[in-house]
């Protein structure tokens, strides 16, 4: 096992999902982690092409933001939080890894990892979802970097690219690319349990908008429909690099990641 850099002086510099564009009327988030498997294939893709990979890794844990906790609740949730970060290092003992960051605040924590390491990390309960991370630069502190959040029950990144860089090298190669795009609704997006009726129609009609007015968008390019959500701000879809170009400069796509062909292709997707 390597355990170097447990230091809670390191600042991470964190990709994870998807830039967060912020437009004049509302603010965009990314895909969210619920619309995508707990282990991303880019992190696995990476990770087998360089022997390691960096990730962000959202822990199962119940949370609340800490100015709405008093003291003691703090302490007590900072604990519950370190307490699942030493039980998952404890099932990557048998794997090689490195702790670039400890979290306080928020249930994550950061790691450098192999391909054996990812494979415990997707089969672990303590889990939620696992963000690819960027190399970390100096810092200090345990409290989250800027942009790194925990909300809903997952971690999300910070700002990164809006095309996955895996996305542009396999446009090069002239074949077609399966795509998870999410897309700006004007308004924030909230899991569907926690809506009221009338704000679950709002959002709904919102995230079919968006849908809608990006297909548009792509008229004159070759794409297919992969599959179509109704509670989650995305849209999968299969489209040539015209369309990846059209992605990139449309201002209701938020970021777009490489997707694995589903099993079994449909619509109406939750």
């Amino acid at each position: 096992m390597i355990d170097r850099g447990s230091s809670a002086c390191r600042r991470g510099w964190f990709a994870g999902l998807g830039a967060l564009a912020t437009l004049a009327t509302a603010l965009a988030w990314p895909v969210p982690p619920a619309a995508q498997e707990k282990l991303p294939p880019e992190v696995s893709a990476k990770a087998a092409r360089d022997g390691t990979v960096v990730v962000l890794v959202g822990l199962k844990l119940p949370w609340k933001v800490e100015t709405a906790l008093g003291a003691a609740a703090v302490q007590k949730q900072r604990a519950e939080i370190g307490a699942a970060q030493e039980a998952l290092l404890r099932d990557l003992r048998a794997t090689e890894f490195k702790v670039i960051r400890r979290y306080e605040e928020i249930p994550a924590i950061a790691l450098e990892i192999g391909p054996e390491g990812l494979a415990v990390l997707e089969e672990s309960s303590l889990v939620a979802n696992v963000l690819l991370d960027r190399p970390p630069r100096p810092g200090a502190g345990g409290a989250p970097t800027e942009g790194v959040r925990f909300e809903d029950g997952y971690v999300y990144g910070a700002p990164s690219e809006k095309i996955a860089p895996a996305l542009r090298e396999h446009a090069g190669t002239g074949e077609p690319l399966l795509v998870l795009v999410g897309l700006n609704i004007g308004i924030q997006w909230r899991r569907e349990e926690l809506l009221a009726p009338e704000g679950l129609e709002r959002q709904r009609a919102a995230i079919k908008s968006a849908q809608d007015s990006l297909l548009r968008e792509l008229t004159g390019t070759r794409y297919r429909i992969v599959r179509v959500y109704r509670s989650i701000p995305a849209i999968a879809l299969e489209l040539d690099a015209a369309g990846l170009t059209v992605l990139e400069e449309s201002a209701r796509v938020t970021n777009v990641l490489q997707d694995r062909r589903p099993n079994s292709e449909r619509t109406g997707g939750g």
